[in-house]
């Protein structure tokens, strides 16, 4: 976690410098920017099932995905602020919050582990539910959360289009982005809070369906 923390800072504040003329330049900070950041998610979900606490599975599970969602979110809606304001500070503002963050992970380590159990070891109501049930079950969420993702990103990558056919200022437009973002973050709270879903065919189906509709 710190060294992704530490290559997002560096990348980010390395892009901001204003002696950048070269078009290329751009490309370069965005693909080291993703390479920081790919280790990162794996680290993080290996963090929430294995590391000591008193919450269980599905609600460590339902606080990652709401904090991600809404801060996705938030940045995006963030950044419409920032673009009408000074563009470029959308790269040095967020160089400062990775080093912020990295600061308080060593803060958090220097205090010592928690204590009591992980996730793996506390039960929760998908106990009971059989190994080959849950595979299935797991294999469909694959699909969906691929099939998700690309039409997400499809998505965002008409927004500049959709927003110059409706005369919108750069701000809106990433506000538009918002919409979709916020929703997703909406979605996690609701289905963390509801286990009504869970191992439920029906709405794993439904929901593979919906989207593509919409």
């Amino acid at each position: 976690l710190a060294l992704c923390l530490a290559g997002m800072t560096g990348v980010t504040l390395l892009g901001w410098l204003p002696a950048w003329t070269w078009r290329g330049a751009p490309f370069v900070v965005m693909a080291l920017y993703t390479l920081s950041i790919g280790p990162l998610w794996p680290t993080l979900e290996t963090a929430i099932l294995h590391s000591r606490g008193s919450i269980s599975m599905p609600d460590r599970l339902g606080i990652y995905n709401v904090t991600w969602g809404a801060g996705d979110g938030i940045g995006f809606f963030l950044s419409g602020f920032l673009f009408a304001w000074k563009p470029d500070s959308i790269l040095w503002m967020t160089g400062f919050f990775h080093l912020g963050q990295l600061l308080w992970l060593k803060l958090r380590l220097s205090k010592g582990m928690i204590q009591g159990e992980t996730a793996m070891e506390m039960p929760h109501s998908g106990d009971q539910i059989p190994r080959l049930t849950k595979r299935r079950f797991m294999h469909t969420a694959w699909l969906g959360n691929a099939l998700g993702f690309l039409m997400t990103a499809v998505f965002v990558a008409l927004i500049p289009q959709m927003a110059d056919r409706l005369q919108m200022i750069p701000c809106l437009a990433i506000w538009l982005a918002c919409t979709l973002l916020f929703g997703r973050a909406l979605g996690f709270l609701i289905f963390w809070k509801w286990e009504g879903w869970h191992y439920q065919a029906s709405w794993s189906m439904a929901a593979l369906w919906l989207a593509p509709v919409s």
